[in-house]
């Protein structure tokens, strides 16, 4: 380890003369411009958070809490005796891919720096809050409604939306915003009630889309 020197720098850059390029441990607008580097970065996010033992702490402790049954298909249920496995699904609306390029942008439109250990401990903290949607599934109706075959009510998953858009409301892109209206507009062809999140279909167009606009012009 030698041959490595910590450039004492704000962005944390790794570097040896037994290479020509440097590693950036922290990575910023600049770093993050290309799209492919960006997807990249909240992939490798979204894997380390799905395999964290944290992760399997948080759906288990769901389960305890008797969300131990497909919400779909509420007579299956996960009890280690048939081999049925309940699955936890993100959404209806946003991924967990939304969820950590949604809380990166908004690091990013504050001109803040990003690692992947913060981002995935951001995540994993917005799911003890509450504020992430979920959804538990057995593997058919999960793999149907991945593929968009079956439509899930926003009602029907766990977790305060609007609490997590109202904190991270400067991560969100255009694209994003059509996604979410699109979805409520779903839902509101059927009678149900709403928590409040139509609520935000009136006010999130009118937000900044600063780091989404410039990655756009690239």
């Amino acid at each position: 380890m030698s041959d490595i020197d910590f450039l004492n720098d704000d962005i944390l850059t790794l570097s040896s003369k037994n290479v020509i390029f440097e590693i950036q441990m922290r990575q910023t607008r600049s770093s993050l411009r290309d799209i492919d580097d960006f997807v990249n970065f909240i992939r490798a996010c979204e894997r380390k958070i799905r395999t964290s033992d944290e992760y399997s702490r948080f759906k288990a402790q769901l389960m305890e809490q008797g969300l131990n049954r497909d919400q779909i298909l509420g007579g299956i249920e996960s009890d280690g005796e048939d081999g049925v496995t309940i699955e936890m699904h993100h959404g209806p609306i946003l991924t967990l891919f939304d969820y950590c390029a949604i809380i990166v942008d908004y690091h990013l439109a504050h001109d803040e720096s990003v690692t992947t250990f913060q981002i995935i401990r951001e995540v994993l903290d917005e799911h003890w809050a509450g504020h992430v949607q979920t959804v538990m599934l057995s593997k058919t109706p999960h793999q149907l409604v991945d593929s968009g075959e079956m439509f899930i009510h926003f009602n029907q998953a766990r977790g305060n939306l609007n609490a997590f858009l109202q904190k991270y409301r400067d991560g969100l892109t255009p694209d994003r915003v059509e996604k979410i209206n699109r979805y409520i507009d779903m839902c509101e062809q059927f009678d149900s009630f709403d928590n409040g999140l139509f609520d935000l279909k009136n006010t999130i167009t009118d937000w900044n889309y600063d780091v989404a606009l410039e990655r756009m012009k690239q």
